[in-house]
Protein backbone atom coordinates (compact mmCIF):
# COMPACT_ATOMS: atom_id res chain seq x y z
CA UNK A 1 0.00 0.00 0.00
CA UNK A 2 0.90 3.38 -0.58
CA UNK A 3 1.24 5.08 2.43
CA UNK A 4 0.63 8.61 1.13
CA UNK A 5 -2.72 7.37 0.03
CA UNK A 6 -3.55 6.29 3.32
CA UNK A 7 -3.67 10.34 4.11
CA UNK A 8 -6.29 12.72 3.86
CA UNK A 9 -5.40 15.83 1.06
CA UNK A 10 -5.17 18.26 4.22
CA UNK A 11 -2.85 15.90 5.73
CA UNK A 12 -0.41 15.18 2.55
CA UNK A 13 -0.65 19.19 2.36
CA UNK A 14 0.54 20.25 5.83
CA UNK A 15 3.53 17.21 5.62
CA UNK A 16 4.59 19.04 2.07
CA UNK A 17 4.41 22.89 3.74
CA UNK A 18 5.95 21.27 6.46
CA UNK A 19 8.81 18.53 5.37
CA UNK A 20 9.44 19.87 1.54
CA UNK A 21 9.15 23.60 1.97
CA UNK A 22 10.70 23.87 5.46
CA UNK A 23 7.36 25.84 7.11
CA UNK A 24 6.80 26.26 10.42
CA UNK A 25 3.39 25.38 12.06
CA UNK A 26 2.57 28.75 12.00
CA UNK A 27 3.00 29.33 8.61
CA UNK A 28 1.16 26.21 7.42
CA UNK A 29 -1.64 27.13 9.82
CA UNK A 30 -1.82 30.53 8.28
CA UNK A 31 -2.11 29.06 4.34
CA UNK A 32 -4.34 26.11 5.68
CA UNK A 33 -6.88 28.07 7.46
CA UNK A 34 -6.69 26.90 10.82
CA UNK A 35 -4.63 26.74 14.39
CA UNK A 36 -0.92 26.16 14.70
CA UNK A 37 -2.38 23.44 17.10
CA UNK A 38 -4.48 21.64 14.32
CA UNK A 39 -1.63 22.05 12.08
CA UNK A 40 0.15 20.10 14.63
CA UNK A 41 -2.71 17.37 14.97
CA UNK A 42 -2.50 16.50 11.36
CA UNK A 43 0.88 16.11 11.52
CA UNK A 44 1.14 13.32 14.40
CA UNK A 45 -1.70 11.68 12.59
CA UNK A 46 -0.66 11.73 9.13
CA UNK A 47 2.46 10.26 10.22
CA UNK A 48 1.61 7.99 12.77
CA UNK A 49 -0.70 6.87 9.51
CA UNK A 50 3.07 6.28 7.59
CA UNK A 51 4.60 4.87 10.37
CA UNK A 52 1.48 1.90 10.67
CA UNK A 53 1.18 1.73 6.81
CA UNK A 54 4.83 1.03 6.67
CA UNK A 55 4.62 -1.86 9.69
CA UNK A 56 1.42 -3.76 7.91
CA UNK A 57 3.75 -3.60 4.66
CA UNK A 58 7.02 -5.35 6.40
CA UNK A 59 4.60 -7.84 8.83
CA UNK A 60 3.05 -9.09 5.33
CA UNK A 61 7.07 -9.26 3.56
CA UNK A 62 8.10 -11.70 6.53
CA UNK A 63 4.78 -13.54 6.46
CA UNK A 64 5.58 -14.05 2.96
CA UNK A 65 9.24 -15.18 3.71
CA UNK A 66 7.85 -17.28 6.22
CA UNK A 67 5.97 -19.66 4.18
Amino acid sequence: RDALGELTQAQRDILSQRFYEGRTRAQVARTQGVTREAVRMQEVRALAAIRKTRATGRLAEFAQQAQ
